[in-house]
């Protein structure tokens, strides 16, 4: 199958939290080797992600080139344990990114089965309106709202929070980050690098702090991980420290910044770094989940990070052992049964690990 590439001539893509992607010309090439998918640039870039950009929750949902749709329907459902204390009312509204699909599809439909306000957080407004209506269909609900958001987009992201404060005027009870982005096949390099952290870390941190004003006292903060992404992956001692002690944002944006720029100039594999952009990306939403559950402990918000699992998804080409319903199963869990006194935590399977 042919991929397309782009040439040794682009300019880097960088991203600012409040700019998002500067834009950048880039001149393109067939290449039948290896299936390098290099993200062009953030304001238009609509075409190439659909053809290329690997969209994807932790091991969850994906666009593969040339497969834009699921051959297996999503399905969801969650069970309350015993004895938990259903806190949440018709007034409580949740929000969740990379809604349209898979994974985050099935946590947006638990939300929706419980009775709870469910904002359906898309990139594609048009995937989002089907998202929407299905979830509507199969839950009985009919507070189900679409707001369009691309977590890379540092644009995007502020008409979010905008758009939150004029249709979400009580706040948000449950924000759960469960948009990302992932490459296929072999692809590695500093621009999939830079692209893949200004989502999967800065985007959803750029989201946590434009939305942390409208996040309610009380409220519950998910961010979809990965197991791959696991402190375990950097074998280098130093580097691995610098992991464990970091307590600001600012620590974890430099060391995203470091892993970017080794990769760049060659060095990533003698500075520590594991060869997997995903991972990393993944380490550094982490170790920023921990350290916004400090954050925001004052206001009694639970923070959490969690791995949903291997499941049957586009990412998985449908190999994964889980249904979308068994891995929305630990984000539902979290936003809806974790007692707030267990902040800050890594979670699979409800049950908690270490970071």
């Amino acid at each position: 199958m042919m991929m397309h590439a782009l040439s040794t001539r682009i300019p880097p893509s960088i991203y600012t939290p409040s700019q998002g992607f500067h834009k950048c010309s880039f001149a393109c090439r067939v290449l039948r080797q290896s299936p390098l998918a290099v993200p062009a640039r953030a304001e238009g870039i609509e075409s190439h992600r659909r053809s290329q950009v690997l969209r994807t929750t932790a091991l969850g949902t994906l666009l593969s080139a040339f497969h834009m749709g699921s051959s297996k329907a999503e399905t969801f459902g969650f069970d309350i344990p015993a004895g938990s204390e259903k806190w949440w009312t018709p007034e409580t509204t949740a929000v969740v990114t990379g809604a349209n699909k898979g994974i985050g599809w099935a946590i947006a439909a638990n939300m929706a089965a419980q009775g709870i306000r469910t904002v359906v957080a898309a990139r594609d407004e048009g995937r989002g309106k089907a998202a929407v209506a299905r979830i509507q269909q199969e839950t009985g609900s009919k507070d189900v709202l679409l707001a369009q958001l691309d977590i890379s987009d540092g644009n995007s992201v502020s008409a979010f929070a905008n758009w939150s404060q004029q249709h979400l005027p009580k706040g948000i009870d449950i924000l759960v980050n469960n948009a990302g982005v992932a490459y296929k096949g072999n692809a590695f390099g500093p621009d999939e690098a830079q692209f893949t952290l200004s989502t999967n870390f800065w985007g959803t941190k750029a989201l946590c702090e434009a939305l942390n004003s409208q996040i309610k006292d009380g409220g519950r903060v998910v961010n979809v991980c990965s197991v791959a992404g696991k402190l375990r992956i950097i074998k280098d001692q130093a580097l691995q420290q610098r992991f464990e002690t970091a307590s600001s944002p600012g620590d974890v944006e430099t060391l995203a910044k470091k892993f970017v720029d080794d990769v760049r100039a060659g060095r990533h594999s003698q500075e520590g770094w594991p060869n997997s952009m995903y991972g990393v990306s993944k380490l550094c939403e982490s170790t920023y989940t921990r350290i916004l559950a400090k954050q925001l402990q004052p206001r009694r918000v639970t923070v959490s990070a969690c791995c949903p699992g291997y499941v049957s998804t586009d990412m998985s080409s449908h190999r994964g052992v889980k249904t979308t319903a068994e891995g929305a199963d630990t984000p539902t869990f979290l936003a809806l049964v974790l007692p707030a006194e267990q902040t800050g935590q890594w979670w699979t399977d409800r049950q908690s690990q270490g970071f």
